[in-house]
């Protein structure tokens, strides 16, 4: 793949992970799937396209504080919970943090973001995007679907291996990939932008 194409392909799943955010936020969550794709194709492995177009030495977005290991405490850095309502829920922070920090892609893709070591559950950006990637429940939103095939048919990727979302923790994931999506956008549209116009 050539830069050029590296550049036009990077635009198209950019545009795609704008409107599956969209959706999802209106409750297709099953629109976490397709984005936990996207971001692998943006930002896993030596082929990526953060590798591909030089990329990694952006600094990115980073809304999850960094993990105190000695509070020994359930630690969900991507995440909050709703407060209200009949029902608690899990919805990505977005810009709800007050500590927004910038880190290099390294320690952003691989920090801890949700821990529970009493469960033995220690996961970072990148191995909660690889196992949404794998999970398949939620409803998508169908007009995308064209769109999201035509990602998927010019950047296939290899089965890394892991496992689907356990049920429950589908809810937190899927928030979490929200979140993962949204500093990802905010990131490269922030500091690439003007490489991402059509001209």
């Amino acid at each position: 793949m050539t830069e050029s194409e590296s550049l036009a392909l990077l635009r198209e799943v950019l545009s795609y992970m704008k409107g599956s955010c969209e959706a999802f936020d209106f409750n297709k969550t099953g629109e976490a799937g397709r984005l936990a794709y996207c971001i692998r194709v943006i930002a896993e492995g030596q082929g990526s396209l953060l590798d591909r177009l030089n990329l990694k030495g952006l600094n990115f977005h980073d809304g999850s504080p960094d993990y105190v290991k000695k509070l020994d405490l359930p630690f969900s850095g991507l995440a909050i919970v709703t407060i209200g309502g009949k029902t608690q829920r899990y919805i990505a922070r977005l810009e709800n943090n007050l500590r927004i920090q910038h880190s290099p892609f390294e320690k952003w893709w691989t920090k801890p973001v949700l821990v529970e070591e009493e469960k033995g559950i220690d996961l970072s950006r990148e191995a909660i995007v690889q196992r949404v990637a794998k999970t398949r429940v939620g409803v998508v939103d169908s007009k995308l679907t064209g769109a999201f095939e035509a990602i998927v048919s010019k950047a296939p990727l290899p089965d890394t291996g892991a496992k689907a979302a356990p049920p429950e923790l589908i809810e937190i994931m899927y928030a979490s990939v929200r979140q993962i999506a949204f500093e990802t956008l905010d990131t490269l549209y922030g500091q690439y932008g003007e490489h991402l116009q059509v001209h």
